[in-house]
């Protein structure tokens, strides 16, 4: 299998992706050089997370509530 390749694995329905562990070293390096994000980043990109998974994952199984209401209802608890 070649780096561009990709095989899907049948008993399960999922493409797998070869790794380029070289890219993903360089990606890393350089991402470490900003340090850590700043707390008020991360409790926001954790509440957006919160709100839009809960939300898809309502919807995929039928739920009618938008992110709005998915939002009030994760906020109110």
């Amino acid at each position: 299998m070649s780096a561009g390749d990709s095989c899907l694995i049948e008993s399960h329905n999922v493409m797998v992706h070869p790794m380029n562990y070289e890219k993903l070293t360089a990606k890393k390096r350089l991402l470490d050089k900003y340090g850590l994000l700043p707390d008020a980043l991360t409790e926001n990109i954790d509440g957006w997370f919160r709100v839009e998974l809960t939300y898809t994952s309502n919807a995929i199984e039928g739920n009618k509530l938008g992110r709005r209401e998915t939002t009030l209802v994760i906020e109110s608890s």
